[in-house]
C-alpha cells in the first residue's frame, strides 16, 4: 500500500498541467460526462469514456462544493483536492487488481496468490501508474478482472463467469481490445472440452450457439455500446474511433516488414525485462516452464492466449510498443511469477528455495521502490526552491522546455522559448530554465544544438546559477538501469521523465551559489 501510496502528491499543486503525462484532471471529466447535444462526442475524446464515469463520483463531490461555494471551482485547491481523490481512485483499482491477479494464481496454488500479487506490486511501471490519474492501471483493473473470469471458466466453466468475461473487458482503454481476439475461440475449445470430460461431447455447431457463449457475447456488445453511448452519439463513436486509428498511424516506430517485426520482438522482451526486472522476468518464465512440464498445471498454458493475442493483434500491427503497453502482459506474467514463487516457497529444500524468493522480492522492492524516492527526490522541487529565494514574483522567466516538464514558477509569468538563437536573444529575459534530458530533443537540427552551445558557453551572455539533479539513495537500483543514467530521454517510458536534471541560467554575472 505505501508504494501506491507514496508520491500521490507527486508536482501539486499544478497549473493546467502536471508531471505526469496524459494524466488527467477533474476539470476533464467534467468535460467529459456533462450533458451535450446528441452526436456532440466531448472534446476530450483520446480515452474512452469509461474511466471518466468511474471518477466523475469523487469529482462530483467537487462541483457540489463548487455549486455551494464551500471550496469555488476559480480556487487553487479546486483542481489539487479533485486530482487527489482522482489519484487515490487510481489506487483503489490498482489494489482491486493485484486481488484479481492473485484470485487468478490461487486457483493453481493458494501460496502462489500472495506471490502474484507481489510480483505485480514490485514492478516501476505500476507502481508509476498505480498512482497517476490516467486510464492504465485503470483499464488494467478491467483486464484483470476479466482475465479471473477466464480462468475461472477454464477451472469451473460456470455461467457466471462467462457474463462476467463479458462485462468486464471492454471501455476503458481502446487497446485492450487485443487481450480478447483470440479469447473467444479458446473459450470455445475450452467448453468442448469440459464437455467431453462431462460425457456430453456436441458438434462444434452446437458448442458455438451455445447460451452462456451467447449470453456473454450479447452482453460484452450491449455494455460496449452503452459505455460509448452508441445509440444517441454513433457519429461521435465514429469520429472517435477515427482520430484513435490515425493516431496508431502515426505512432509507427517499426515498419511492417519481417525486418521491421523481428526488431520489435527484440524491443518487446528488452521493456519486459525493464518492467520486471530480471529476478520477477525469470521467475515468470520459470512458472511456464513449470506449466509446459506439470500436467495438473498445464491449464495455466491457455492463459498466454490473451497474452499473445494482444501482442499479435496491437502490438504488432500498430509497430510501436512502450513501457505502459505491456502493464497487461505483466499482469499475467505475474501469475506464472506466483506460480514459481509458490512452488519455491514449499519445495523440499526450503531454506534455499525460500532464499531465492526473497531474494527475488528484496531485489524488487528495490526496483520498484526507486519511482516513490524519484518522487520525493524529484530536482524541480529544488528547482522551484531556488526560484523562490532569488527570482521575484513579477519577473519573467524563460523556459526552454514544456511546463509537463519543468519546475512550477508560481506566480511569475511563464515565457515559452524555441530553441533559436533569435527565440532567446529576442526575448531579451534575465532567468532561462532548461531541462537538460528534455533538450536532447533539440540536438536533431543544427539550431538547436547552436543554441544549447550558445547557452552553455556564456556567449549569448548567460551564465549558470543552478544545476541539480535529485540524488538517489544507493539501493535505489532502478538508477543504474541504462534509461534511466543515459543523458537523453527514452522514446519508451515516461519513468525516465522523473527527476531531471534542471538548470538555469541568469543574464550577466553569475551570483554567488547558494
Amino acid at each position: 500500500m505505501t508504494l501506491l501510496v507514496g508520491g500521490l502528491t507527486w508536482g501539486l499543486p499544478a497549473a493546467g498541467y502536471t508531471w505526469a503525462p496524459d494524466e488527467s484532471g477533474p476539470e476533464d471529466v467534467v468535460a467529459v460526462v456533462q450533458p451535450r447535444p446528441v452526436g456532440e462526442w466531448p472534446s476530450l475524446s483520446w480515452y474512452p469514456p469509461l474511466y471518466y464515469y468511474v471518477t466523475a463520483l469523487p469529482t462530483a463531490a467537487f462541483v457540489l462544493a463548487d455549486h455551494l461555494e464551500i471550496l469555488p471551482r476559480a480556487a487553487e485547491a479546486w483542481p489539487m483536492a479533485g486530482l487527489i481523490f482522482m489519484r487515490a481512485t487510481t489506487v483503489l483499482m490498482a489494489l482491486g487488481t493485484l486481488v484479481a491477479v492473485a484470485a487468478c494464481a490461487a486457483e493453481a496454488a493458494g501460496a502462489a496468490a500472495a506471490c502474484a500479487a507481489i510480483a505485480l506490486l514490485l514492478t516501476p511501471a505500476f507502481v508509476y501508474y498505480g498512482k497517476t490519474s490516467n486510464v492504465d492501471v485503470p483499464y488494467l483493473f478491467w483486464v484483470s478482472v476479466a482475465l479471473l473470469a477466464f480462468v475461472r471458466i477454464i477451472t469451473r466453466n460456470r455461467m457466471r463467469d462467462y457474463l462476467l468475461l463479458g462485462a468486464a473487458a471492454v471501455g476503458t482503454k481502446d487497446q485492450a481490445y487485443g487481450f480478447f481476439v483470440l479469447v473467444p475461440v479458446a473459450i470455445v475449445v475450452i467448453h468442448a472440452q469440459h464437455r467431453a470430460r462431462e460425457g456430453h461431447p456436441a458438434s462444434w455447431v452446437r458448442l458455438l450457439t451455445e447460451r452462456r457463449l451467447s449470453y456473454a457475447g450479447v452482453l460484452s456488445i450491449a455494455v460496449y455500446a452503452a459505455i460509448y453511448n452508441m445509440v444517441f452519439n454513433w457519429r461521435g463513436f465514429v469520429e472517435h474511433v477515427t482520430l484513435v486509428r490515425g493516431f496508431g498511424e502515426a505512432a509507427r516506430d517499426f515498419p511492417a516488414t519481417l525486418d521491421g517485426q523481428v526488431r520489435l520482438i527484440g524491443h518487446t522482451v528488452m521493456l519486459l525485462r525493464w518492467n520486471m526486472g530480471w529476478p520477477l522476468l525469470l521467475l515468470a518464465i520459470g512458472g511456464i516452464v513449470q506449466a509446459v512440464r506439470r500436467r495438473e498445471d498445464r491449464w495455466l498454458l491457455w492463459l498466454l492466449m490473451p497474452a499473445a493475442s494482444y501482442y499479435l493483434f496491437f502490438v504488432a500491427v500498430g509497430g510501436v510498443v512502450y513501457d505502459r503497453h505491456l502493464i497487461g502482459v505483466m499482469a499475467i506474467l505475474a501469475v506464472f511469477a506466483g506460480v514459481a514463487g509458490g512452488q519455491l516457497w514449499r519445495a523440499p529444500r526450503r531454506v534455499l528455495g525460500r532464499g531465492l524468493v526473497l531474494m527475488a522480492v528484496l531485489y524488487s522492492l528495490t526496483y520498484a521502490g526507486s519511482i516513490n524516492v524519484m518522487m520525493t527526490r524529484d530536482a524541480r522541487y529544488a528547482a522551484e526552491a531556488w526560484i523562490d529565494r532569488n527570482i521575484p514574483v513579477d519577473t519573467p522567466v524563460g523556459m526552454l522546455v514544456p511546463i509537463l516538464y519543468a519546475p512550477r514558477l508560481g506566480a511569475r509569468p511563464r515565457v515559452e522559448l524555441g530553441a533559436t538563437l533569435s527565440s532567446i536573444t529576442e526575448a531579451g529575459l534575465d532567468f532561462v530554465v532548461v531541462n537538460t534530458r528534455y533538450a536532447t530533443r533539440f540536438e536533431s537540427s543544427a539550431t538547436g544544438r547552436e543554441a544549447l552551445a550558445a547557452l552553455a558557453d556564456g556567449s549569448l551572455g548567460y551564465r549558470e546559477v543552478f544545476r541539480y539533479r535529485g540524488q538517489l539513495p544507493v539501493w535505489a537500483t532502478l538508477q543504474y538501469e541504462p534509461a534511466v543514467r543515459a543523458r537523453h530521454e527514452s522514446a519508451f517510458s515516461n519513468l525516465d521523465k522523473i527527476n531531471p536534471e534542471i538548470v538555469i541560467y541568469r543574464r550577466g554575472p553569475a551570483p554567488r551559489r547558494r
